[in-house]
């Protein structure tokens, strides 16, 4: 759609595991392209509203349904993900954090080139129930010392919060319309060279 119209303004709303795990390919290369999307990923640790099976993102050693004696694999960080893959803005808060969220969101709109906020939520009957982690108020306030500003983390096992980076770089709506723009100015009569049979040594 963005491609299409790069008049849009396209806002995608996902969870941990419909967007690393089900959609990881797609989320991969769409920050590889830095294409201007914005990505709002409400990390919760399980596959919520499907039965309860351990994401991406759930803690090693964490109990699902699909984990009765304990996730096997790491957990996969959403924002050094969408970083090193070339994303131009990445930031993390949570769901009791929300002015801090807003502000996140708000750049994230604003911003060229691909966007992503990473909001940590919580799910108590699917995750917090079988790992013990109290009820839906306790896992709720505690996102507050769970997560640390990142200048203030001090690798105390604690999830950074704050903004990962943000940096000015081509968006790939640009350069797409760049080469719209160079093949419409391009002579209709003459093929373009990679399409010239005298070139290729074939024909179409």
């Amino acid at each position: 759609m963005r491609l299409a119209n790069p008049r849009l303004k396209v806002i995608t709303v996902m969870g941990d595991g419909d967007a690393i795990a089900i959609g990881g390919n797609h989320f991969i290369h769409a920050c590889r392209r830095n294409i201007e999307i914005t990505a709002i990923v409400v990390n919760n640790f399980i596959y919520g509203m499907t039965g309860g099976q351990f994401s991406p993102t759930t803690p090693t050693g964490d109990i699902s349904a699909t984990s009765p004696y304990g996730n096997l694999a790491q957990s996969v960080d959403i924002c050094e993900l969408a970083r090193d893959c070339g994303a131009s803005y990445v930031a993390r808060s949570t769901i009791y954090h929300v002015n801090e969220m807003e502000k996140q969101i708000a750049r994230a709109v604003t911003t060229s080139g691909f966007s992503v906020v990473e909001v940590l939520s919580t799910c108590y009957s699917r995750y917090g129930k079988l790992n013990q982690k109290g009820s839906p108020r306790e896992m709720f306030l505690a996102l507050k010392d769970q997560t640390v500003p990142i200048a203030k983390a001090a690798g105390d096992g604690r999830i950074s919060r704050g903004v990962f980076i943000d940096r000015a770089e081509a968006a790939y709506s640009d350069t797409y319309q760049a080469i719209v723009a160079k093949a419409r100015e391009h002579d209709a009569g003459e093929p373009l060279p990679l399409l010239n049979p005298a070139r290729t040594g074939g024909t179409r």
